[in-house]
């Protein structure tokens, strides 16, 4: 007894869909893991802005340009 070439066809269409929502997926994925690489360029920027402008703040910078 052979296969219903209907029951293939749906088969091998769903198969295609899942394939396509793989693909979908993983490009998503992709785009996010740089955006979330883009957001800790950006929080590594802000901590190291923060960080200058304490020092400034305290006066540290100051002295280190009278040395």
């Amino acid at each position: 007894m052979g296969e219903d070439p209907r029951k293939l066809q749906d088969a091998a269409a769903r198969n295609r869909e899942i394939a396509d929502h793989v693909r979908r997926m993983r490009e998503h994925l992709a785009h996010e893991r740089e955006e979330i690489e883009r957001i800790r360029h950006s929080i590594a920027d802000t901590r190291e802005h923060i960080e200058l402008t304490q020092r400034f703040l305290r006066g540290e910078m100051a002295a280190e340009e009278e040395s």
